[in-house]
């Protein structure tokens, strides 16, 4: 090779070494070239994030196929140094409903689609086989694949149980004979042979194979709930206590004052995360106490659901759902506590319950008439689209065994389940 050939490569791969070194160490530090409205800008990069269940799963980024890192070792796929902008994110499946959202990417910042679930074309349910179903409105589920099942046009409670097909104990012709007459009968929390119900003697237990029955309060409660191990409820529409189904002690926790709860209104429900304690009242206002202090913070709710992970309250508002956040949530989209994000769908109608996914990310929301319901599934990310999917129509009720992660619904007299994999 020539002194001249060599001078031209060297004058050359160094010119490239000047041209192409410092792209290099500007891409290194997170920027980029791009081109926008004709002209070339240097823009810090960000990043989307990706955690889906299943697993395995096509993702496209403004229709670009992005290879899925998720497994067993890594949980989500981690899609780097992309322009700051808005994106269209699609996740499908075969055998899988779509899912898609628009992502505001931002600089330095990681845009994050986690915990998207993806809903089969087809639920694959199991039918109970009891012999005889009674009723069809599923009010508890307990220990050991217990249920209480209730005939809507005779008000009897039965107890039923998955693994028996000829159970079917008449709960009322029971309490009949020990002169009782209740309403809003659960499971005992830890005791499986166990139901708690109201009386107008106050909060009772009945050991159903002893046939005896225990008074654990001695005063008729407005409203009342259970959390292990506690029973809280509201006295004369004013007082919070707690009832300790282990000390058999009884406290007060608050008092509601007449700014929060009006004199001539009354609690209607109650529910505990654990942590807080939401209530409604006649006046469809929900009030939410936390660390003992009780706020006001919906006038014309309908109903609402405590998140399992106590950090939200979902509840609904002329047929459209809300969340209520009562700590900060950064999962996703960024809202402050004591913030309200609006789920902008179409309005659902005659919605009559809603419960959480064990996840803490999505709702089942069931709605219809007491004779024909339908249950659909929504995620509370509210960034558009919103996804949600109808899971069941012409049902009679729903029900949600969140620790185990399973759905009962009652069709036709039968009882079947499913989950969501």
């Amino acid at each position: 090779m020539s002194l001249k050939t060599r001078r031209v490569l060297f004058y050359f791969f160094f010119l490239l070494f000047i041209i192409i070194g410092p792209i290099a160490i500007i891409y290194s530090y997170g920027w980029n070239l791009n081109f926008i409205d004709g002209t070339i800008k240097i823009q810090k990069t960000g990043a989307i994030y990706v955690e889906t269940r299943p697993k395995e799963v096509n993702i496209k980024i403004d229709g670009k196929t992005i290879k899925d890192e998720s497994g067993i070792i890594q949980e989500g796929t981690l899609i780097d140094n992309i322009a700051p902008k808005k994106y269209k994110l699609q996740i499908t499946k075969i055998g899988y409903k779509n899912w898609e959202k628009n992502l505001l990417v931002k600089p330095e910042l990681v845009a994050e689609a986690i915990n998207v679930m993806l809903i089969p074309e087809k639920i694959k349910e199991e039918k109970i086989a009891f012999k005889k179903l009674r009723g069809e409105e599923i009010v508890a589920q307990g220990q050991q694949d217990k249920f209480i099942i209730k005939n809507e046009r005779t008000k009897n409670y039965y107890l039923y149980d998955k693994n028996n097909e000829d159970s079917a104990l008449n709960i009322n012709a029971n309490l009949i004979s020990l002169r009782k007459d209740f309403k809003n009968i659960v499971f005992h929390p830890f005791e499986s042979n166990k139901l708690i119900f109201e009386t107008k003697n106050g909060i009772e237990i009945f050991n159903v194979p002893r046939l005896k029955i225990e008074t654990v309060i001695e005063k008729t409660p407005s409203a009342w709930t259970i959390k292990n191990p506690n029973i809280y409820y509201i006295l004369k529409n004013k007082e919070l206590r707690v009832f300790s189904l282990l000390t058999k002690t009884d406290s007060l926790i608050t008092y509601l004052p007449e700014g929060i709860n009006p004199l001539n209104s009354n609690i209607l429900k109650i529910e505990s995360s654990g942590e807080a304690i939401a209530m409604i009242n006649s006046l469809n206002d929900l009030i939410i106490i936390d660390r003992q202090t009780p706020v006001k913070i919906a006038h014309n709710a309908e109903l609402f659901a405590l998140s399992p992970d106590a950090k939200k309250i979902a509840f609904s508002e002329n047929g459209k759902i809300k969340i209520y956040f009562i700590k900060n949530w950064q999962k996703n989209f960024y809202r402050k506590a004591g913030e309200t994000a609006d789920l902008e769908t179409e309005a659902f109608l005659n919605i009559k319950n809603i419960k959480w996914h064990n996840n803490s990310y999505h709702l089942f929301i069931e709605y219809g008439d007491d004779k024909n319901k339908s249950v659909d599934f929504m995620e509370i990310d509210e960034r558009k689209p919103i996804n949600k999917y109808n899971l069941l129509n012409g049902i009679r009720s729903f029900y949600y065994d969140s620790k185990n992660d399973l759905s009962y619904y009652t069709k036709d007299y039968a009882v079947y389940f499913f989950k969501i994999e």
